[in-house]
Parts: C-alpha cells; structure tokens; sequence
C-alpha cells in the first residue's frame, strides 16, 4: 500500500466516523427549579480518651456511633428529598 492510498483510506475511514458523529440527536438540557430540602447539622461527637475496656470509654463509643448513624439518615432523607424532585 503506497502512501496516496493510505490517505485515501485514512480520509475514508474519518468521513464515515465523522458521519456516524453528526446523526446523534443534540443533547438538551434542562433547567428544574429545585427546592430547598433540609441540611442536615454535622454532630458534635464527644471524644473519646482512655482506656477502650473502660466502661465510660464504651458508653462514649455507643453514643458517637449513634450521632453518626442518626447523621446518615438525615443525609439520605435530603438526598431523597432532592431525587424526589428530579425523577418526577
């Protein structure tokens, strides 16, 4: 294959993916006017010193992974609240 005929084919081969570019369908956004879902407040957590086999040091434990647990919650609920909003 001489030089001449591999730029043919190279153009060729551009034009037909050229082509196959221009026949997608444009791309159309949209703007959704979204409320203001709730924003959960990042806890405090108490801090932990000590001992791990302390029975404070547990109790403190327990509560921080509450607060933490209770946080995850509220996120998926504005994260929910958000989806609600744009899936309808």
């Amino acid at each position: 294959m001489n030089k001449k005929n591999f730029f043919i084919y190279l153009m060729l081969l551009c034009s037909i993916f050229l082509q196959a570019c221009s026949t997608q369908k444009e791309i159309i956004y949209t703007q959704i006017p979204l409320a203001v879902c709730p924003e959960p407040k990042v806890p405090q957590l108490p801090q932990v010193t000590g001992d791990l086999a302390n029975e404070t040091t547990i109790r403190i434990l327990i509560e921080r992974e509450k607060q933490v647990r209770s946080y995850i919650v509220r996120l998926r609920k504005s994260l929910e609240c958000y989806n609600k909003q744009v899936t309808q």
